[in-house]
């Protein structure tokens, strides 16, 4: 009888803490708040998580690149498409390094024989005698 007693009593303290406006928030602006959640819940589906992750990974966007600007412009569109109108871009200065060149070294690994290519296209043989450079 006790533990029945408890437990609706923890029961309605729970709906009519649910009932009321979250703490921070008026009575208006808890429906407001609300309303969005429901909105953000309600608007995506797989298929269009799928296609925006296509979409954003397409092609590389470093920050600062004309491709990074029309990411931004992107998901932009698609949050005012959402019913966000709202959003905003805030531009600022960031240095990031970005090599201008880039280069490689092929190293032959110790013990390996590895084959070099000779002028006119004549390659060494390997220790297996594949005739294949080993890079």
């Amino acid at each position: 009888m006790r533990t029945t007693y408890l437990a609706l009593l923890a029961f309605s303290a729970v709906t009519t803490a649910a009932a009321q406006a979250p703490l921070g928030f008026s009575s208006a602006a808890a429906a407001r708040e609300d309303s969005v959640e429901r909105l953000l819940l309600a608007v995506p589906d797989t298929a269009s998580v799928r296609a925006m992750s296509r979409a954003l990974s397409a092609r590389p966007h470093l920050a600062g690149s004309p491709q990074q600007a029309v990411t931004r412009d992107y998901v932009l569109e698609k949050l005012r498409a959402w019913g966000l109108d709202s959003v905003w871009s805030q531009a600022y200065d960031v240095y990031i390094p970005m090599p201008d060149t880039v280069q490689a070294w092929f190293l032959p690994r110790a013990g390996l024989g590895a084959a070099a290519p000779r002028a006119g296209g004549a390659v060494d043989r390997d220790d297996a005698g594949t005739g294949r450079a080993a890079f």
